[in-house]
Protein backbone atom coordinates (compact mmCIF):
# COMPACT_ATOMS: atom_id res chain seq x y z
CA UNK A 1 0.00 0.00 0.00
CA UNK A 2 2.86 2.37 0.70
CA UNK A 3 3.81 2.47 -2.95
CA UNK A 4 0.55 4.34 -3.60
CA UNK A 5 1.00 6.90 -0.84
CA UNK A 6 2.48 9.41 -3.30
CA UNK A 7 -0.71 9.28 -5.37
CA UNK A 8 -2.91 9.77 -2.31
CA UNK A 9 -0.75 12.63 -1.03
CA UNK A 10 -0.74 14.37 -4.40
CA UNK A 11 -4.51 14.07 -4.65
CA UNK A 12 -5.21 15.25 -1.09
CA UNK A 13 -2.71 18.05 -0.49
CA UNK A 14 -2.17 21.52 -1.88
CA UNK A 15 0.56 24.14 -1.49
CA UNK A 16 -0.08 26.84 1.06
CA UNK A 17 -0.59 30.33 -0.34
CA UNK A 18 0.39 31.90 2.98
CA UNK A 19 3.44 29.76 3.74
CA UNK A 20 5.56 28.99 0.66
CA UNK A 21 7.09 25.53 0.75
CA UNK A 22 4.40 24.19 3.08
CA UNK A 23 1.37 22.08 2.25
CA UNK A 24 -2.03 21.39 3.76
CA UNK A 25 -4.58 18.61 3.45
CA UNK A 26 -7.18 19.57 0.89
CA UNK A 27 -9.74 16.83 1.15
CA UNK A 28 -13.03 17.87 -0.36
CA UNK A 29 -15.57 17.82 2.51
CA UNK A 30 -18.32 17.14 -0.03
CA UNK A 31 -16.90 13.65 -0.47
CA UNK A 32 -17.67 12.69 3.10
CA UNK A 33 -20.74 10.49 3.34
CA UNK A 34 -21.61 10.97 6.98
CA UNK A 35 -24.92 12.48 5.90
CA UNK A 36 -25.93 9.15 4.40
CA UNK A 37 -25.65 7.49 7.77
CA UNK A 38 -28.61 9.46 9.05
CA UNK A 39 -31.10 7.45 7.00
CA UNK A 40 -32.92 4.63 8.74
CA UNK A 41 -32.86 1.17 7.20
CA UNK A 42 -36.55 1.50 6.33
CA UNK A 43 -35.83 4.76 4.47
CA UNK A 44 -32.94 3.19 2.54
CA UNK A 45 -35.12 0.25 1.52
CA UNK A 46 -37.90 2.64 0.46
CA UNK A 47 -35.50 4.74 -1.64
CA UNK A 48 -33.96 1.63 -3.18
CA UNK A 49 -37.41 0.49 -4.33
CA UNK A 50 -37.56 3.57 -6.57
CA UNK A 51 -34.16 3.08 -8.21
CA UNK A 52 -34.86 1.89 -11.73
CA UNK A 53 -31.71 3.00 -13.54
CA UNK A 54 -28.74 0.68 -14.12
CA UNK A 55 -26.57 0.46 -11.00
CA UNK A 56 -22.99 -0.75 -10.61
CA UNK A 57 -21.72 -1.71 -7.15
CA UNK A 58 -18.30 -3.17 -6.43
CA UNK A 59 -17.53 -4.47 -2.95
CA UNK A 60 -13.99 -5.23 -1.83
CA UNK A 61 -13.73 -8.82 -0.57
CA UNK A 62 -11.67 -7.73 2.43
CA UNK A 63 -13.44 -4.41 2.85
CA UNK A 64 -15.38 -3.32 5.90
CA UNK A 65 -19.10 -2.81 6.20
CA UNK A 66 -20.07 0.68 7.34
CA UNK A 67 -23.47 -0.50 8.42
CA UNK A 68 -24.95 -3.72 9.72
CA UNK A 69 -23.91 -6.33 7.15
CA UNK A 70 -27.44 -7.72 6.80
CA UNK A 71 -28.77 -4.20 6.10
CA UNK A 72 -26.34 -3.80 3.21
CA UNK A 73 -27.54 -7.02 1.60
CA UNK A 74 -31.20 -6.19 2.23
CA UNK A 75 -30.84 -2.93 0.27
CA UNK A 76 -28.82 -4.74 -2.41
CA UNK A 77 -31.62 -7.31 -2.83
CA UNK A 78 -34.16 -4.50 -3.24
CA UNK A 79 -31.93 -2.78 -5.82
CA UNK A 80 -31.61 -6.03 -7.77
CA UNK A 81 -35.41 -6.20 -7.99
CA UNK A 82 -36.09 -2.53 -8.76
CA UNK A 83 -33.24 -1.66 -11.15
CA UNK A 84 -33.31 -2.67 -14.79
CA UNK A 85 -29.74 -3.90 -14.17
CA UNK A 86 -28.09 -3.98 -10.77
CA UNK A 87 -24.56 -5.21 -11.43
CA UNK A 88 -22.94 -6.24 -8.14
CA UNK A 89 -19.50 -7.82 -7.92
CA UNK A 90 -16.75 -8.53 -5.46
CA UNK A 91 -13.22 -7.38 -6.19
CA UNK A 92 -9.97 -8.41 -4.55
CA UNK A 93 -8.60 -6.13 -1.88
CA UNK A 94 -9.66 -3.84 0.91
CA UNK A 95 -11.45 -0.48 0.96
CA UNK A 96 -8.60 0.91 -1.17
CA UNK A 97 -8.93 -1.72 -3.92
CA UNK A 98 -9.62 1.08 -6.41
CA UNK A 99 -6.11 2.40 -5.65
CA UNK A 100 -4.28 -0.88 -5.13
CA UNK A 101 -5.72 -2.73 -8.11
CA UNK A 102 -7.44 -0.18 -10.36
CA UNK A 103 -7.10 -2.34 -13.47
CA UNK A 104 -9.52 -4.98 -12.16
CA UNK A 105 -12.14 -2.38 -11.28
CA UNK A 106 -11.61 -0.44 -14.53
CA UNK A 107 -12.43 -3.52 -16.61
CA UNK A 108 -15.71 -4.03 -14.73
CA UNK A 109 -16.72 -0.38 -14.93
CA UNK A 110 -15.87 -0.21 -18.63
CA UNK A 111 -18.02 -3.31 -19.33
CA UNK A 112 -20.93 -1.80 -17.40
CA UNK A 113 -20.67 1.51 -19.27
CA UNK A 114 -20.42 -0.21 -22.65
CA UNK A 115 -23.47 -2.35 -21.87
CA UNK A 116 -25.53 0.76 -21.12
CA UNK A 117 -24.12 3.10 -23.74
CA UNK A 118 -27.03 3.29 -26.13
CA UNK A 119 -27.39 5.46 -29.20
CA UNK A 120 -30.88 6.78 -28.46
CA UNK A 121 -30.26 9.41 -25.77
CA UNK A 122 -34.01 9.68 -25.17
CA UNK A 123 -33.72 6.34 -23.39
CA UNK A 124 -30.66 7.29 -21.34
CA UNK A 125 -27.07 6.21 -21.77
CA UNK A 126 -23.72 7.89 -21.72
CA UNK A 127 -22.80 10.39 -24.40
CA UNK A 128 -19.54 9.95 -26.31
CA UNK A 129 -18.14 13.28 -25.11
CA UNK A 130 -18.04 12.17 -21.46
CA UNK A 131 -16.78 8.62 -21.90
CA UNK A 132 -13.33 7.63 -20.74
CA UNK A 133 -11.64 5.45 -23.33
Amino acid sequence: MYEYSDIIMERNTAPSKLYPGKFYFSRDPRLKTMGLLNFSQDELVEYAQHMTCPIFIAKAKSGSYYEVKENFYEVLDVLKRSSIDCDFCYIDGTHHAHLNNPEELAVLIRQFIQKHNIEDRNQGGISDDIQVK
